[in-house]
């Protein structure tokens, strides 16, 4: 509410009960009575001339009425409610970062390599079209009637395959991940086949996923296979803190830990499927019981808190650092 009409409306709920031989200061610093026209301009009562009955005007005159002692009480908690609006801080509407560009740099002992990958958005919208990666892959989005993303096609160029991730929903939560495979033509890209390769379970508490389980269906299609079976642990921010692997046929297991700083993740306001990470904050430490690897994680943030530079290090022979450039929204 603007200050300057609050001030009004607080002097209209007040003036009634005010004393008209009250001396009320005036903008320009000088002084009059209530029933001055002045005062009335200011303060927003109607000043009121009446007329003879021969047309000329006799007098000014300010109607004013006396408010039933009831109604005080009211007055004053209307008055003091409008106090305590000027006061309340205006909240500004926070800005949210979409990656549009991300370079990756691996380095492994003396190799080095780099994946470039470009996210482009469905139009006035927040939601992936595609993403396109210089390693000859592009993934396509595309979403159901609700906005829920409905399938991730997955088209590997050189390879000539496109491996797509069907989301099937119990509510507002991914049930389940059907996942099939399509043989492309060499020259056209256009499918020649498909064949269902098998899908990924998920068990809740709230809205975090605590247990996957990956099965895998035969080339034939004669056969099941139980192939993996992932547990998770979460923070009170949704961070994946702890994950424990099992390999069902070997019976073997992998244990990892992670912590996380206060910065926000460059997935965090995308609409991405789940793929083993949180997408909240971003990991300050990892450690797996298995390797006995000193691993860092270092970052830059931009001025939003989200990361310009990731430096993640694993030992002493694998390096990855982590660029981003993004869309303020």
């Amino acid at each position: 509410m603007p200050s300057g009409f609050r001030s009004r409306l607080l002097m209209l709920l007040w003036a009634p009960t005010m004393d008209l031989a009250t001396m009320i200061q005036l903008k320009n610093g000088s002084s009059a009575r209530a029933g001055d026209p002045a005062v009335c301009q200011q303060i927003g009562l109607i000043h009121v001339k009446t007329g003879t009955p021969d047309g000329s005007i006799r007098k000014n005159s300010l109607k004013t009425e006396p408010i039933p002692m009831k109604l005080y009480p009211f007055i004053a908690i209307l008055s003091l409610f409008l106090v305590l609006m000027s006061c309340e801080p205006i909240e500004e509407e926070e800005s949210i970062c979409l990656p549009v560009n991300m370079s990756i740099t691996l380095v492994q002992g003396s190799n080095t390599s780099k994946i470039i990958a470009d996210f482009h958005y469905i139009p006035e919208t927040e939601q992936l079209d595609h993403i396109t990666w210089s390693n000859h892959q592009t993934h396509y989005f595309e979403y159901d009637d609700s906005q829920r993303i409905l399938v991730v096609r997955v088209m590997k160029v050189d390879a000539k395959v496109q491996e797509e991730r069907w989301f099937v929903y119990d509510g507002t939560l991914v049930a389940r991940v059907d996942r099939v495979k399509r043989n492309l033509h060499y020259t056209t890209l256009e499918p020649l086949d498909s064949a269902y390769t098998g899908y990924v379970e998920f068990e809740y508490e709230g809205e975090n996923i605590i247990e996957e389980s990956e099965y895998e269906i035969s080339e034939d299609g004669y056969r099941e296979d139980y192939i993996r079976n992932v547990s998770y642990e979460y923070d009170s921010k949704g961070n994946l803190m702890t994950s424990t692997s099992l390999d069902p046929k070997s019976g073997e297991t992998q244990h990892r830990n992670m912590s996380y700083d206060q910065s926000k993740h460059p997935f965090s306001a995308l609409q991405y499927y789940f793929s083993g990470e949180s997408f909240v904050n971003n990991m300050l430490s990892r450690s797996e019981e298995e390797a006995e690897l000193d691993y860092t994680y270092v970052l830059t943030l931009n001025d939003l808190e989200y990361p310009e530079i990731i430096h993640e290090k694993l030992g002493s022979a694998y390096t990855r650092i982590i660029n981003y450039s993004y869309l303020v929204q």
